[in-house]
């Protein structure tokens, strides 16, 4: 479980048989620990999903997949769904 999927954390990597792979990373604090929430959370405000936000719950794999929703929006809209006006 990543929990903080947002599109800086995306790389696409050319492989050497000329394909294109892409690749989640991140360059932030990197904590182990047995996938409750600690005090200051984990993940980007913006595209957390709501077990994120509330303190003790378990993460799960739609803790991932949340996000993608949000990322799958910027693709196909140019914008994140909060600067969008209505």
């Amino acid at each position: 479980i990543h929990r903080d999927i947002k599109p800086a954390n995306i790389f696409l990597n050319k492989l050497a048989n000329g394909k294109y792979v892409f690749k989640i990373g991140d360059f932030g604090l990197v904590k182990w620990n047995d996938a409750t929430i600690q005090t200051g959370g984990f993940g980007t405000a913006r595209n957390m999903s709501p077990e994120q936000y509330s303190r003790g719950q378990k993460y799960t794999n739609k803790t991932d997949i949340y996000p993608m929703g949000f990322i799958f929006f910027e693709l196909l809209m140019g914008k994140h769904p909060d600067d969008i006006s209505p």
